[in-house]
């Protein structure tokens, strides 16, 4: 788990995977599960527009068979 602080306006994650699914924790914002095609990278991009500064959790639930990496930006 990972404790970030961002600024008000737009959050974007992207998630690079394979191997099954993934859940992303980014609380108090957002729980969504993500496919991840196994075989092949699956890049999924997610847009969060934040109307005030938060401090937010990331952590991410996965199989041992998954494979990902993951990139924050604001």
């Amino acid at each position: 788990m990972a404790s970030i602080s961002v600024g008000k306006g737009d959050l974007l994650v992207t998630i690079l995977c394979t191997g099954g699914s993934l859940v992303l924790h980014m609380e108090p914002v957002s729980t969504t599960t993500i496919p991840c095609t196994i075989g092949a990278v699956t890049p999924v991009r997610n847009n969060f527009h934040l109307g005030s500064p938060k401090d937010i959790s990331v952590s991410v639930d996965a199989e041992a068979t998954v494979r990902w990496n993951m990139r924050i930006e604001q």
